[in-house]
């Protein structure tokens, strides 16, 4: 109908944030160098089902540098 969800937009940021607070703190490379990216829209536009990142590595947290 016509009607959205009053908080649709405050998931969305918060969504954004937690996602965005993870990648921070590492260092992620595709599972496959010469992936080429394949388009699936399942029910959404996404890399598709066989698109995989693996991480390589943590960032040293800032202030765990100065002790």
């Amino acid at each position: 109908g016509p009607h959205t969800c009053l908080g649709a937009g405050m998931a969305e940021v918060q969504l954004m944030t937690t996602l965005a607070t993870i990648v921070h703190g590492v260092e992620l490379a595709l599972d496959s160098p010469d992936y080429v990216v394949k388009q699936a829209l399942t029910p959404i536009p996404s890399p598709g089902f066989d698109f995989k990142v693996r991480l390589v590595r943590h960032k040293a947290e800032p202030h765990a540098l100065s002790h």
